[in-house]
C-alpha cells in the first residue's frame, strides 16, 4: 500500500492534544507491510537520523512517548489516520499480529474506496441527469451496482 506520514513531537506527552509536526511526508511511499509497521519503521529511522539533534529522551521517565508517527493512506489523505505509533511502541509486532494489521488495513482501504467510488458515482449520475439524460435510463445503467430507489434519490 501507499502511505503518507507525519512525525510529531511534544513536550507534554501526557496531554494528548499538544503535538507539533516535526516533518510531514509530501510524497507517498509504497510499503509491503501494515500501516503500523510502516509507522514503526519511519519513527525508528527518524530517531536514528535525528537523535544527535534531539536533546530530549524519546520517552519520558513515566513512559510517555515524546515522538509519534501518524499514517494515512496516500490515496485518501483527507480521511482519518489509519495508524499511530509512539516512541514507546517500536518493537515489531509478532507475525500473527502483523498479519492481522495487514488484513485490517486492507479492509479499511476497501471501506474508503467504497465511499469514494459511491460519491463519484452519485456525482456522475447527477451530472448526467443535469445534462438532460432520463432518470430511468440512468438508473438502469447502474442497476448492477446500486438499487433503483437509491439511484433515483441521488439524481434529485
Amino acid at each position: 500500500m501507499r502511505f503518507l506520514h507525519a512525525v510529531e513531537v511534544t513536550d507534554a506527552p501526557q496531554y494528548q492534544a499538544i503535538w507539533g509536526t516535526a516533518i510531514m511526508a509530501t510524497e507517498a511511499e509504497e510499503y509491503d507491510g501494515s500501516a503500523r509497521a510502516y509507522a514503526r519503521e519511519v519513527l525508528t529511522n527518524w530517531i536514528s537520523d535525528e537523535q544527535a539533534d534531539y536533546d530530549d529522551p524519546v520517552v519520558t521517565e513515566d513512559g510517555w512517548p515524546r515522538l509519534r508517527v501518524r499514517v494515512w493512506f496516500a490515496d485518501f489523505p483527507d480521511d482519518r489516520v489509519v495508524a499511530e505509533v509512539g516512541a514507546d511502541e517500536l518493537d515489531p509486532a509478532p507475525p500473527e499480529i502483523e498479519a492481522l494489521d495487514i488484513a485490517r488495513d486492507a479492509k479499511l482501504y476497501s471501506i474508503f474506496l467504497e465511499s469514494k467510488t459511491t460519491d463519484d458515482l452519485a456525482k456522475a449520475m447527477s451530472t448526467a441527469r443535469t445534462a438532460g439524460h432520463g432518470a430511468n435510463e440512468l438508473a438502469r445503467r447502474v442497476e448492477d451496482v446500486v438499487s433503483r430507489p437509491v439511484a433515483l434519490r441521488w439524481m434529485r
